[in-house]
């Protein structure tokens, strides 16, 4: 007996949800942010939040987004395209905060934040992270230390903007 070959429909490809889920995650951590910078604007904050502590927040929020999406890995450019460009409509809100807020305008923060580096390398080869985070406690400055003093440097300090910007790489 003879065997009828299988005519199935080719199955397309099933959408991943991590997208939607970093693009929800990127809402709450910006909010969370924008939500500490009010609080030390109206003194109820502590210690003040710098520019470089939000730079380097943000940086290490990137990251963490990278290990999940591979935002950078230009094979999956296509699939993340649409998180790239909701990211950084959410990231371009967040920016006109600090704008009206007084700090600087929007084009020098995209700036200064595409030029921003993570950690710096002293001359003797160690690395220091290049924020103060005196906002934060002790013990929570020094696990953020330990995680983010990397060799890995490259890695870490290309941030999402920058690849929106160079497109499809």
């Amino acid at each position: 007996m003879r065997s009828r070959p299988c005519l199935r429909k080719p199955r397309s490809r099933i959408p991943s949800p991590k997208q939607g889920i970093c693009k929800t995650l990127a809402k709450y951590f910006y909010g969370a942010l924008t939500q500490r910078i009010l609080e030390n604007s109206t003194g109820q904050g502590t210690e003040r939040i710098s520019l470089q502590d939000v730079f380097w927040l943000i940086n290490v929020f990137e990251a963490d987004m990278n290990w999940h999406l591979s935002y950078d890995d230009a094979a999956r450019w296509e699939e993340n395209q649409t998180f790239v460009t909701g990211y950084t409509d959410i990231q371009d809100a967040f920016f006109r905060m600090l704008e009206e807020s007084g700090c600087l305008t929007r084009q020098e923060l995209t700036e200064r934040f595409s030029r921003y580096a993570l950690v710096i390398q002293e001359a003797d080869g160690s690395y220091r992270r290049n924020c103060g985070l005196a906002f934060m406690s002790g013990e929570d400055r020094n696990f953020l230390s330990e995680l983010m003093l990397t060799n890995r440097i490259a890695y870490l300090t290309r941030n999402v903007r920058s690849y929106a910007q160079e497109g499809a790489f």
